[in-house]
């Protein structure tokens, strides 16, 4: 959300983002066993078409 609001308001039009969409519960690219694995699990997406 942090990034979508960034590009907003510098410029970017919202019609052309994708997202934010989360992938930590779905998509986990790491263990949630353990704290480092959980962080990097915390992490969104966010597409901007041309």
């Amino acid at each position: 959300k942090i990034v979508y609001d960034y590009l907003t308001s510098h410029g970017i039009d919202a019609s052309r983002l994708e997202g934010p969409i989360g992938h930590g519960l779905n998509d986990p690219i790491d263990t949630n066993k353990t704290a480092a694995g959980r962080a990097r699990n915390r992490r969104t997406e966010l597409q901007v078409q041309q």
